[in-house]
C-alpha cells in the first residue's frame, strides 16, 4: 500500500476531488462500488450534487462545480485544476 495508506487498498491510477483539491490515488477498506458498472458514453454529463464529468472521446474531465476544482484524464495526460499554485 501507500506509504500513508492505514488500510488494505490503495488504488494509484484513482482521482477524487476534495476540498484541498484534486488528489490522485485512493486509499480505502474495499472497493466503493461492484466491480461493474454503466459506460458514459462520448459526449455525455452525469451528475451526482455538486460533482460532474464529462465524457469525450479524447479525455474525461470531472469537478466539483461548488468549488471549481477538478481534473482531465485521458491515454496520455493526467492534469489537475485549478493547477497547483493557482
Amino acid at each position: 500500500p501507500h506509504r500513508d495508506c492505514q488500510v488494505v487498498l490503495f488504488f494509484p491510477d484513482w482521482f477524487g476531488v476534495g476540498d484541498s483539491g484534486v488528489d490522485r490515488g485512493a486509499c480505502i477498506g474495499g472497493l466503493p462500488f461492484l466491480p461493474y458498472s454503466n459506460v458514459l458514453p462520448y459526449g455525455r454529463t452525469i451528475r451526482q450534487g455538486d460533482f460532474a464529468c464529462r465524457s469525450e472521446s479524447a479525455f474525461l474531465a470531472c469537478a466539483d462545480l461548488k468549488t471549481q476544482k477538478g481534473f482531465i484524464v485521458s491515454k496520455t495526460e493526467f492534469r489537475a485544476y485549478p493547477a497547483a499554485g493557482s
